[in-house]
């Protein structure tokens, strides 16, 4: 076999994989973003970096069908944390926990990567960033409710 057919064998088995995932969390809700583009024509997992509470980036490689939840999972293996239970995916415009947004469990990654690049786009000066933090929760005496609260 020559070099292009073991580019298509390559290209083939990554397409395949896709689909099954696909298959697997059902259709996304996004078109796929630039980067998510150019991480198939190059035939390698889209690198997605997650700041954890330390203030230290994870990088880890994902394909776009991997939830939130997973994500999770492989950040606290990187940190070698054996429960990431209570653990959520932050998105934080330009360092502003003011108004970060927790991810959903079942939050596609390639689609919550659109939306940031579109943000970004739309706004100039906006830089999305993911954090892995605890959710705080607690509950108010009063009325027996219970709510999250922002962890830092």
């Amino acid at each position: 076999p020559n070099h292009d057919d073991k580019i298509v064998r390559t290209f083939a088995s990554l397409c395949n994989i896709r689909l099954h995932r696909t298959v697997q969390y059902g259709v996304r809700k996004e078109t796929p973003s630039l980067g998510e583009i150019l991480s198939v024509i190059h035939r390698r997992a889209f690198p997605l970096r997650v700041v954890t509470l330390d203030g230290k980036a994870k990088a880890i490689g994902l394909d776009p069908c991997i939830s939130a939840k997973e994500v999770c999972r492989k950040i606290a293996a990187k940190i070698k944390l054996q429960d990431c239970r209570g653990f959520a995916l932050y998105e934080v415009c330009n360092d502003n926990f003011d108004e970060e947004r927790s991810l959903g469990d079942a939050d596609l990654m390639g689609d919550v990567l659109q939306k940031h690049e579109e943000m970004e786009r739309i706004n100039k000066s906006c830089k999305v960033h993911l954090y892995f933090k605890w959710k705080l929760w607690h509950v108010d005496p009063k009325s027996e409710a219970i709510t999250q609260q922002k962890d830092r």
